[in-house]
């Protein structure tokens, strides 16, 4: 739990900085510096024992984690950008998805499997795996840049460090400056925050029903099943509802948590089903939103920096959570997530009539 809680910090702090690095540097090079970093953070934990030599699996574990994100979502987008076939990205994305959701789905039943067999099975086919994916990674091919290189990699070290930390503070502007996407990385931040705990809590929620722990494996399979059928769909959904999406998911995620609170037998198990719909929707919804709304030059730092909000709020409502669990059970848990869902819900829609309305007023006020 200390090592996880350590990489998860480091990731916090390189999140940023190696989103510069691929908007400055590559995507194509930060996804291959990422899974080299992952081979070596596998590969310590396989060797070693050793606590403070462990403490380095969680460093390779945080540099990797932080060079991939942003950088292969850019480098996706902007391929199919410079391929013209944006058309296609959102389908594109919700396959990417869908693949993940099966890919745990399967290792949801055969890790425990490998475990028995070998502790280190499971590390060694993910090396082997990640090995495959850094040699097919090498393959790959960036679009140019929008903006032609300049001579900046043949300036000294500290001109390099200003022109870093002037991108930083061009992308923390063009965010602070854009609503939308402020918006969109608020919407992150709400999502991950729910779905997280609705998903991370159904272990427990499930012992607490009565649910043999033997059936756990079998039912996290159906349930990233869902995610990933779901996921695969998303693209559809979102034709279908447009701007209304994220209201249908909103709601059908407060239901859930409700629901979640007050029912205390194994039907709970379809509820969580239920709410696994969510979390296949949700995500591919986010990454196209989000990338439709940001600049290419500068899009990897803006994922990254997302990224960054999203991991905050583990960091800030994670105590909370324990607490509330602590203090009560873990079904009046869900039923304060729900409200409180509900209740934000309802202050951002407020908010935003509210602002609709004030923009009509003023344009009505210009037009006498």
């Amino acid at each position: 739990m200390l090592l996880n809680s350590i990489s998860g910090f480091l990731t916090l702090v390189f999140e940023v900085p190696t989103g510069v690095y691929a908007d400055k540097v590559g995507r194509k090079n930060s996804v291959i510096i990422g899974l080299f970093f992952n081979i070596l953070s596998f590969l310590v934990f396989v060797l070693t024992n050793d606590f403070k030599i462990l403490l380095l699996s969680s460093l390779f574990g945080a540099l990797s984690d932080a060079f991939i994100s942003g950088a292969d979502s850019a480098l996706l987008y902007e391929s199919m950008k410079y391929a013209n076939r944006l058309e296609e990205y959102d389908k594109t994305i919700s396959n990417i998805h869908s693949l993940c959701f099966y890919a745990s789905a399967i290792t949801a039943i055969t890790s425990s499997l490998l475990y028995d067999l070998n502790k280190y099975f499971p590390m060694y086919l993910s090396i082997i795996f990640l090995t495959v994916a850094m040699i097919i990674s090498f393959s790959f091919k960036e679009p140019p840049k929008e903006e032609k290189k300049s001579a900046e990699v043949k300036l000294d070290i500290k001109t390099q460090f200003v022109s870093y930390f002037q991108h930083i503070q061009e992308s923390f502007k063009y965010v602070y400056s854009n609503r939308d996407v402020l918006y969109t990385i608020f919407l992150y931040f709400i999502f991950m925050l729910y779905i997280s705990n609705m998903n991370y809590l159904s272990q427990p929620y499930m012992q607490d029903i009565g649910i043999p722990v033997i059936y756990f494996g079998i039912i996290f399979f159906v349930f990233n099943i869902i995610a990933a059928n779901s996921a695969k769909l998303s693209h559809l959904f979102k034709n279908r509802f447009k701007d209304t999406s994220f209201n249908i998911i909103i709601i059908q995620m407060v239901i859930c948590f409700l629901l979640l609170g007050l029912t205390r037998n194994w039907y709970g198990v379809l509820l969580l089903m239920f709410g696994r719909i969510a979390t296949g929707l949700t995500w591919p919804l986010l990454d196209s939103r989000l990338n439709n709304q940001i600049p290419s030059k500068q899009r990897a730092t803006i994922i990254s920096l997302k990224s960054f909000v999203v991991s905050l709020s583990f960091v800030i409502f994670d105590p909370i959570i324990g607490f509330l669990i602590d203090c009560f059970n873990i079904f009046t848990t869900y039923l304060i997530l729900g409200v409180s869902l509900l209740s934000v819900y309802i202050v951002v829609k407020l908010t935003g009539i509210r602002r609709i309305k004030s923009k009509f007023f003023r344009l009505k006020e210009q037009l006498r």
